[in-house]
């Protein structure tokens, strides 16, 4: 019974021994951080601000790609439009000229309304593709916001880890 007190004894000494140990060795002598434990703190704060300024740069040109998308596909469907415009103009004229009148209907009024329906369809069409494009960067954007954070996470769990050591 006494050795095994005197065991128990000794393991409690080792233990106690080794738990100042760690935390002298952890935070240096006299409890302050050591120079290289600053520095790679310091190191670590910066990996993180640099993530943030990636992040938001990232950020910034999805959000332009974004807008430029959409104004694109608003000209474009504009532009289609004129053509289709200057296309019934044309398909007027020719009726005008060969003594067709529009007025009373019948084939030269459907062919009109054919092209009126064809342009609003392909007008719509490109328009819709611009936002569904700028639609697309900008959820680009999230996930690699998403992405970077977490990355900055794990670098930042990483350098709080290696201080530790």
């Amino acid at each position: 019974m006494a050795s095994m007190m005197l065991g128990t004894a000794a393991v409690a000494a080792t233990s106690a021994t080794a738990g100042t140990a760690a935390t002298a060795g952890l935070f240096g002598v006299g409890g302050a951080f050591s120079a290289m434990q600053a520095l790679g703190t310091v190191g670590m704060l910066a990996g993180l601000g640099g993530t943030a300024m990636s992040m938001k740069s990232q950020n910034d040109m999805a959000e332009v790609q974004a807008d430029y998308s959409e104004k694109v596909g608003a000209f474009n469907a504009a532009s289609t439009k004129d053509q289709y415009r200057k296309l019934m103009s044309t398909q007027k004229a020719n009726y005008g000229a060969s003594g067709v009148q529009l007025d009373d209907g019948g084939t030269p009024s459907d062919v009109l309304a054919e092209t009126m329906v064809d342009m609003e369809m392909d007008a719509m069409q490109v328009y819709y593709g611009g936002q569904a494009k700028g639609t697309a960067y900008k959820n680009q954007a999230k996930a690699n916001s998403t992405a970077s954070l977490f990355n900055g996470l794990a670098q930042a769990g990483s350098g709080v880890h290696s201080l530790l050591r």
